[in-house]
């Protein structure tokens, strides 16, 4: 059981594309975030993202690298270089506030937030 979604496509102010992504494996989720580029390219960032619940009462982070676009989502997993959640902590930080009819209506019953950024590493 695979599922995997790309949050948005994001333009940095430098010029920069970056996809967020996050993907559920068997029970098992993980956020990474791939830039539009090379190996090389992508070693000059570091991404940091962070899940939260809605009350903002608990928050889970991981620092690390960005990953180049040509590079398999499977190969970010297996080296857990990536944020990694079970079912049961995506469990505790969903909510079900703020969800909206025609969300509902559409399979969406509960949400969870996540705050996905790069920076550029200084040379």
């Amino acid at each position: 059981e695979a599922s995997s979604w790309i949050t948005i496509i994001w333009n940095h102010k430098n010029g920069q594309s970056f996809f967020p992504i996050f993907e559920k494996r068997n029970r098992s989720w993980f956020a990474w975030i791939f830039i539009l580029g090379n190996e090389e390219e992508a070693a000059r960032w570091e991404s940091s993202i962070k899940i939260r619940d809605a009350g903002n009462k608990s928050q889970l982070q991981f620092c690390g690298p960005v990953f180049p676009i040509d590079m398999k989502g499977t190969e970010v997993m297996e080296k857990m270089k990536c944020l990694a959640l079970s079912d049961k902590q995506v469990d505790m930080m969903k909510s079900e506030e703020g969800i909206q009819d025609e969300e509902m209506e559409r399979g969406f019953n509960s949400k969870i937030i996540i705050t996905y950024d790069v920076k550029l590493i200084k040379e």
